[in-house]
């Protein structure tokens, strides 16, 4: 079961990161983010 675990975690670590992106586009993702946020239901 440990050797299970511990692959699984090598397996995680392998994941490449995401790609680096401009920052118009981290902006606009933020904005919209936030936008959602103000229009969710209480």
């Amino acid at each position: 079961m440990a050797r299970g675990i511990l692959k699984q975690l090598d397996m995680s670590i392998s994941i490449k990161p995401p790609p680096i992106r401009d920052w118009d586009d981290v902006a606009s993702n933020v904005a919209t983010q936030y936008e959602s946020l103000l229009n969710r239901p209480t």
